[in-house]
């Protein structure tokens, strides 16, 4: 954006540090009021402030680094020793980048052309020709600007220490596990004031994470990552586009066998990713998948049921594979491609214990993402299986599912026929096993009406 353009006042609001804030208040007036040498002066107390302050608010985070620094600044200012607090004020613009990696090259460089035009409205210095040194207003605006954008409003959590940041939190449990969640943490936990390059440079390691070696502690996460790459894409679109998407093609299209598999998940959440795609990396990605013999201890590829070049293969090799092979599948995407296999394995249980254990299977993956109407099809695939339907703990699965379908859609009159249509199909009442299930539909308002015997035919 052009600093010209730039609202200032708005600008300074970002400013993290309220004593910052200050400083650069002051900076605003300055320039305001034609005093651009002072206006200098004061946007460089600001940035030299504001480093001091973000490196003790990582010593106060427990940065061994960071501590150093600080007892060293205190003991300086305690002692009243102005050589040494010179020398350390000469060298924090290095520490910013190389030691914290608050600013990148690019930043430090815009930071040093600010010290030394500090130095020449701070002290009685002349130009060659005798004359004062005069900044131009436009110049020191763009000091306010830069200053603000690429440090003040940022949190001390920038390069090297913003991804030892993610790392500890992603191996954490307190990392989100829902998409928008973790699409939500990442991009304002990390990004929203980050410094120009860092979202290119997280997501460069998130997708070497997912396609090269992941760090310890990644790997059972490994499926969130896509989520946190979303979180750049919507923060910096043109350097996602112009870096970011050509170097995770590059990483898809350099991929072994055992890295190529996580390829198909990071395909089916960027669209832009799979245009990228040159054709001979389609064709290394279809061949892999024609040629895979779907194992329970892998089952990455199935992520690829997601693309519509692929979905096909996918379904067919979903049904073609072992029961085990398809429960660790839904354990990991219960996609609603594999539905309809999945409720016609359950539908056909052949024992008691065989029913419960093929819900748990087939059944339960779907119960954060089922619809009504696929609630229905279980009800109707229980009453006409008398093997699942006198399961010890059938009524206790199915109700907890009912339960699940309900937090996310108001069951409905509807919903309740078919339970009843379920329980009511003999002469016999049959409800009484199912009083858990009723009882879910009796808290959201539902009862049913009287059984009614039907014609045993």
């Amino acid at each position: 954006m052009d600093a010209r353009l730039t609202d200032l006042d708005a600008l300074a609001l970002t400013v993290r540090n309220p004593f910052s804030r200050t400083y650069i208040d002051e900076a605003v007036k300055a320039y305001r009021a034609g005093s651009c040498k002072a206006a200098i002066v004061a946007v460089w107390v600001a940035v030299t402030f504001d480093i001091i302050a973000k490196i003790r608010e990582l010593a106060g985070q427990g940065d061994s680094q960071a501590i150093s620094f600080v007892n060293a600044w205190d003991t300086n200012v305690q002692a009243n020793n102005v050589e040494k607090l010179l020398a350390m004020e000469r060298e924090l613009l290095t520490k910013a980048d190389t030691d914290f990696g608050f600013i990148d090259s690019i930043s430090r460089r815009h930071f040093e052309r600010l010290q030394a035009d500090r130095h020449l409205c701070a002290h009685p210095a002349f130009t060659s020709d005798g004359e004062l040194f005069s900044p131009e207003p436009e110049l020191v605006r763009l000091y306010l600007v830069e200053a603000i954008r690429n440090l003040l409003s940022q949190r001390p959590v920038q390069g090297r220490t913003l991804l030892a940041l993610f790392d500890a939190e992603f191996r954490s449990l307190a990392f989100p596990t829902q998409p928008e969640a973790i699409t939500r943490f990442v991009r304002e936990r990390y990004l929203q004031h980050a410094r120009r390059g860092a979202p290119a440079t997280l997501a460069t390691v998130l997708g070497k994470a997912m396609l090269r070696a992941a760090p310890a502690g990644w790997e059972s996460k490994i499926s969130l990552l896509p989520h946190a790459l979303q979180a750049v894409r919507e923060v910096d679109r043109a350097a996602w586009l112009d870096s970011v998407v050509p170097a995770l093609v590059n990483l898809i299209d350099t991929a072994d066998d055992t890295q190529i598999a996580n390829s198909y998940a990071l395909l089916a959440v960027f669209t832009e990713l799979q245009a990228a795609l040159p054709g001979p990396t389609l064709e290394k990605l279809s061949a892999y998948l024609q040629n895979l013999d779907p194992t329970e201890d892998d089952v990455r590829p199935f992520d690829a049921v997601r693309l519509p070049r692929f979905r096909d293969l996918m379904v067919e090799k979903f049904v073609r594979s072992s029961e085990t092979v398809q429960g660790a599948v839904l354990t990991r995407l219960a996609a609603s491609e594999f539905w309809p296999t999945a409720l016609t394995v359950f539908s056909n249980s052949g024992s008691y214990r065989g029913a419960e254990a093929r819900f748990e299977r087939y059944i339960a993956p779907y119960q954060d993402t089922a619809t009504s109407e696929q609630m229905e099809q279980v009800f109707a695939a229980v009453g006409t299986n008398v093997q699942i339907y006198h399961a010890a703990e059938m009524p206790f699965q199915l109700a907890d599912f009912v339960g699940r379908v309900g937090r996310r859609e108001p069951l409905s009159q509807q919903n309740l026929a078919a339970l009843v249509a379920m329980t009511d199909a003999s002469p016999r009442n049959r409800r009484a096993p199912f009083r858990p299930v009723f009882e879910i539909f009796e808290t959201a308002g539902l009862t049913a009406p009287p059984f009614t015997p039907q014609d045993d035919d």
